[in-house]
């Protein structure tokens, strides 16, 4: 065999094994692509003591107030507005991180999914109604912004549709600003224990298992994933505001 042939074979396995195709679905490339450092928003630690500073005043509270009014009549924020948004919730006296929504979800998702032609408006009201029950607490919940634009969308509601999709992006892009997950140190920030199952689901990612532990002063739950297109094994979450406050919660509830 010549030898300049036999040298190409190396290379050839070298670029194979480290190209790696990205996933079609355009969501999961987005996620890949953050994941591995290479997506378009900028990475950095929620500025909570920023927010926190900022809210100790009157015109700082006016301004997230109004700024909480826009993006509920699905106005498309900056990047700084939308983290002040979602990470200055947790000083709000509405903020509850561990609002148990399931119930209410699986209900909405069977009768959005499973249509009864004789009585389908009244399945879509019940859903409405059910889904207006979880964003009444839990404003940022992707789950039911999704479903709620899947409704919308059925009754050709396409304004409802607009607003649902423009706080999807708003509150996703806050929350992946924040880390790529990869690791404890770049962990994803989330105010709220079911926000990870949001993003989970938002990215269509099966989870296998998770744990919570301590890091550096920080709460983080580090979810193993089942094989996905991604390619994603695992991802950590930062859950160190939502933590302090169950153990505040559970603490007062206690001495009462």
């Amino acid at each position: 065999m010549n030898r300049k042939v036999f040298g190409i074979f190396p290379l050839l396995l070298i670029l194979v094994t480290t190209c790696k195709v990205l996933p079609d679905d355009p969501m999961q490339r987005r996620l890949y692509k953050h994941y591995h450092g290479k997506g378009t928003l900028y990475i950095n630690e929620p500025e909570y003591d920023s927010f926190w500073t900022v809210l100790q005043t009157d015109s700082g509270i006016f301004a997230y107030e109004q700024l909480f009014l826009d993006y509920l009549y699905g106005d498309t924020l900056s990047l700084p507005e939308a983290r002040f948004l979602y990470y200055g919730y947790i000083y709000s006296a509405r903020y509850i991180p561990f609002y148990p929504a399931e119930p209410y979800l699986d209900s909405a998702i069977s009768l959005i999914f499973n249509p009864d032609s004789s009585d389908r408006q009244w399945q879509l009201i019940i859903a409405s109604s059910l889904l207006d029950s979880v964003l009444s607490v839990d404003p940022f919940n992707l789950e039911a912004l999704f479903l709620y634009m899947t409704l919308c969308d059925e009754l050709n509601d396409s304004v409802c549709v607009d607003i649902s999709i423009a706080r999807m992006s708003n509150v996703i892009n806050a929350i992946m600003s924040t880390g790529t997950g990869k690791k404890p140190n770049t962990s994803i920030d989330v105010i709220a224990f079911p926000h990870i199952d949001n993003v989970l689901f938002f990215f269509a990612l099966p989870e296998k298992k998770r744990k919570i532990k301590t890091w550096a002063n920080r709460y983080i739950i580090k979810v193993k994933l089942k094989r996905n297109t991604a390619r994603i094994k695992k991802l950590f979450f930062d859950v160190t505001p939502a933590n302090i406050w169950l153990i505040n919660f559970e603490t007062t509830d206690s001495v009462n």
